[in-house]
């Protein structure tokens, strides 16, 4: 079995979750509050979100977000390959 590369590994879950979150910013453009909120809803197990989203969110405030994920996303899929090479895949004898 190969072992994982961290480096890869955290910049691609990094990626990955930026495009989330500017698919996510897209989606608020185009829709209703209303819509997002139904749409927050049903993602959350019947939480209600409608309290807590915010349409209205300035540009600075976005790209520190994105910034954020893909920092919190590539510290996590760095960490998740360390651990799996070191702890579960299995050892050359």
């Amino acid at each position: 079995m190969n072992s994982l590369s961290p480096n890869r590994l955290g910049l691609v879950l990094g990626i990955t979750a930026v495009i989330f979150y500017v698919g996510c910013m897209l989606l608020m453009q185009m829709v209703s509050r209303e819509t997002f909120v139904l749409l927050a809803n049903s993602l959350c197990h019947g939480m209600d979100m409608g309290s807590v989203i915010r349409m209205d969110i300035p540009w600075w405030e976005s790209a520190l977000g994105m910034a954020e994920v893909f920092l919190i996303c590539l510290i996590f899929g760095y960490i998740t390959a360390v651990l799996y090479n070191k702890l579960l895949r299995p050892q050359k004898k």
